[in-house]
């Protein structure tokens, strides 16, 4: 059985952010869940997060830290009891960074009690094979009760 619905909220400064997230979208599409996508400046409704069963969150790196920017929308969520809910990070950076800005958002939103289950990133735009990145980090087991 699948988790209903996903919610992916990110930053991009180059577009090569917003291209995971809709990336990360198609294919928990395609594991059959509801999926809302959001740049950070554009979502609002934090009192509808307990709706999620999955939640993403995705920046670029600025420095060696998560989009200031993307942290900074999120403070109300550490506010909030997430246990039980699956968190999946994603970044893109120059270099192999983007593991060390996933785990930056990992532990910014570790009070909440949200499960880490996956990160994801890559090295500039992403490329066609990068849909194999994404198969391998998102399966379908990953995400059943």
């Amino acid at each position: 059985m699948y988790l209903e619905k996903a919610l992916i909220i990110y930053d991009t400064a180059s577009g090569n952010t917003r291209i995971i997230a809709e990336r990360i979208k198609k294919r928990l599409e395609d594991l059959g869940m509801s999926v809302d996508l959001f740049r950070d400046k554009e979502f609002k409704a934090f009192t509808s997060v307990g709706d999620y069963q999955i939640i993403a969150l995705g920046a670029p790196r600025h420095g060696n830290w998560p989009a200031f920017t993307l942290t900074r929308k999120l403070k109300p969520l550490l506010k909030m009891d997430l246990k039980g809910k699956k968190l999946i990070t994603f970044a893109s950076a120059g270099g192999p960074r983007h593991q060390q800005i996933c785990q930056k958002i990992e532990n910014f939103i570790k009070p909440t009690g949200i499960i880490p289950v996956t990160s994801i990133g890559c090295v500039g735009k992403p490329t066609e094979d990068f849909d194999m990145v994404l198969g391998a980090a998102l399966q379908e087991k990953m995400f059943q009760r």
